[in-house]
């Protein structure tokens, strides 16, 4: 990733909001209820939807929604299609047709609280990318979710950071010219563009009121299944940039997937001790995390074998 070679702000756009959207209709609603919620203040900001491997009926549907949104709100709002089945393409695509200065990144499955987009804006203008909470539901397994997977990003305290979600992102257009893609892998760009970005001492700035509701499915099957995805990605990305924490435990040859799952899981354990959590959760989190941590470690040796794969 270097310097941009074409200029992309000719509309005097702030701020391009991009979101990859693999979702049905209903939930579409949702985040499109969400998106109208948002206060623009005096920015001027544009919505990119990016059609993913989605059906004719919910692209039209989109299209047709965008074309009824509120007069004066956005500069501009789209919808492009695509196949790619994979979300981190999607970005690119829609990097290429994004103007603002800033450009946003949030998934079809989050919902903006209302000041999302204003204080992303407000927080970035002294940094290169911001970030903030991804919330779930207040339920045993939204705050499985929450630990096991967004642990990191539960602080309530703003602070410096070298990691961040591609689900809750505001970077400088300045230094962004694509997003990465983990080949072989529909997903985990994040972690790499969020290195990159946090290089050096640069660092990505974490503020609380940067936050976004996370909602995926949250039943042992899909958890399962996605913890499988998550510890495949880990490797993946790991022997991509060898430079990403913990990347010198593949050294160590299949030991490194043992090694990097109960790593994840001890650091679980930790962040959820430290974590304003009642002790019922605190009591329940652990007997959970054990097994779906199996889930995550048996994506490792996936990706272990894959990549021994001649």
């Amino acid at each position: 990733m270097g310097n941009l070679s074409v200029a992309r702000h000719g509309l005097g756009v702030d701020i391009s909001l991009i979101i990859p959207v693999h979702t049905g209709i209903d939930n579409f609603e949702s985040l499109f209820c969400a998106l109208l919620g948002l206060r623009l203040n005096n920015y001027r900001a544009e919505c990119i939807f990016v059609a993913d491997k989605c059906k004719q009926d919910i692209v039209e549907m989109m299209k047709h929604r965008c074309r009824l949104k509120k007069p004066g709100q956005w500069v501009n709002w789209q919808v492009l299609e695509s196949d790619f089945g994979n979300s981190d393409q999607a970005r690119n695509l829609g990097i290429q047709y994004a103007q603002g200065k800033v450009t946003a990144f949030l998934d079809d499955d989050c919902r903006p609280f209302p000041g999302w987009l204003v204080a992303g804006l407000s927080r970035i203008k002294n940094h290169r990318a911001v970030t903030g909470p991804v919330v779930h539901p207040e339920n045993i397994w939204g705050k499985l979710v929450a630990v096991m997977d967004f642990g990191e990003f539960q602080a309530i305290k703003a602070g410096n950071m070298n990691n961040a979600p591609g689900c809750n992102l505001f970077v400088s257009s300045e230094i962004l010219t694509r997003y990465p893609v983990v080949s072989g892998y529909s997903y985990g760009g994040d972690r790499l563009l969020a290195h990159w970005i946090s290089s050096g001492s640069k660092y990505i700035r974490y503020h609380p009121d940067v936050a976004v509701f996370h909602h995926p499915p949250l039943n042992i099957s899909s958890i399962w299944n996605r913890e499988i995805r998550y510890g495949a990605i880990a490797f993946a990305a790991r022997k991509i940039d060898p430079s990403l924490p913990w990347s010198s435990l593949l050294n160590f040859g299949f030991a490194a997937v043992f090694l990097l799952a109960f790593g994840r899981f001890f650091m679980d354990l930790k962040r959820l001790w430290y974590e304003d959590s009642s002790i019922r959760y605190k009591l329940m989190i652990p007997c959970l995390l054990f097994p779906f941590r199996i889930a995550y470690l048996k994506g490792l040796v996936q990706a272990y074998r894959k990549c021994r794969i001649p």
